[in-house]
């Protein structure tokens, strides 16, 4: 068989690859008596296959199989497909990460400086199956989003639930973006799962903001009014000590004096209180409403983007 002449096929977009010889080389030749020579043989190829991730993990992939003549130009040499079932493909195949659409064959003849070689490629159209990022990536997020949104149901004095649940779901989902993209390559284009996790954690931070503008509000003035209240009292115990005009003034009418300045200062204060309270209350109210109702905004706008847009690798030339 090694004195048969075989064309100087070769794989222009592969990067290894190697035959199969155990236990014996698997190869064989059969001719045919009206002088047709069936030649097949036995390797394994590892191709590469250019990818376009902005729709990562909702993107179809098209990986190419080139066959070329190395030696021989278009007029010694002329590669054809098959009319009967060109490419052949086991039914049962399994890719872990895609699903095999179909294949497609094309002629790709070249024209180089050194001449017109004959070409040969298939196409195989290929689904990134989708189940194992939505169990991995999507529904996680969804409800770390969603735990957030219970810092809105919680009391604006408990400081310290509201903070931890904040930064705890602001941790984790950045610690879940970085663990979704470490298997990625690092590509210049923003992706479909870049724009989700960003989007997430903006949501998550906000949440996180939301709670310090209510303990603001809630807080606001009670302090301003205080110190106003103390001030006001000590302006007049000096006024009364420097008065030119000496006036005795009886001690119990003085704590009089005082307690009711106190009661008249801590009846503002409750005031003010109960107003930045119903103020925060308010806040946390069309938070419970906004939040949500903008997720959902989002998502009626990013399943659908992505989901339906046509993929660039599908319409990409042969």
């Amino acid at each position: 068989m090694s004195r048969i002449w075989v064309p100087d096929l070769f794989f222009s977009n592969e990067k290894e690859g190697y035959f199969h010889k155990i236990t014996v080389p698997n190869r064989y030749i059969r001719i045919n008596p009206d002088g047709k020579i069936l030649y097949s043989t036995r390797l394994t190829l590892r191709l590469s296959c250019p990818m376009q991730l902005e729709k990562f993990p909702l993107d179809k992939q098209v990986c190419k199989m080139t066959l070329e003549s190395y030696g021989y130009t278009n007029e010694d040499v002329a590669f054809m497909w098959s009319e009967n079932r060109p490419v052949q493909t086991d039914p049962l195949i399994a890719i872990p990460q895609f699903e095999l659409v179909r294949t497609t064959v094309a002629d790709c003849t070249k024209n180089y400086v050194t001449g017109t070689f004959t070409c040969l490629q298939v196409r195989f159209e290929l689904r990134r199956q989708f189940g194992y990022y939505l169990i991995q990536v999507f529904v996680p997020s969804i409800l770390i989003v969603a735990l957030s949104w219970v810092s809105f149901w919680i009391d604006p004095g408990s400081t310290p639930a509201r903070i931890s649940l904040g930064i705890l779901t602001v941790l984790t989902m950045t610690t879940q973006a970085s663990g979704a993209r470490a298997s990625l390559p690092r590509v210049s284009y923003i992706k479909a799962i870049d724009v989700w996790m960003s989007a997430c954690l903006i949501f998550v931070f906000g949440s996180l903001v939301e709670f310090a503008v209510v303990n603001v509000l809630s807080r606001r003035d009670a302090k301003v009014h205080l110190k106003k209240a103390l001030l006001r009292r000590k302006t007049d115990e000096h006024a009364e000590a420097n008065d030119d005009v000496k006036i005795t003034i009886d001690p119990k009418q003085r704590d009089k004096k005082t307690e009711k300045l106190l009661s008249r200062s801590n009846s503002d204060k409750e005031k003010i209180l109960n107003e930045n309270e119903n103020r925060a209350a308010l806040v946390d109210a069309a938070s419970r409403i906004i939040f949500p109702l903008s997720f959902a905004v989002f998502n009626s706008i990013f399943w659908p983007a992505y989901i339906f847009s046509e993929d660039k690798a599908s319409h990409s030339e042969v």
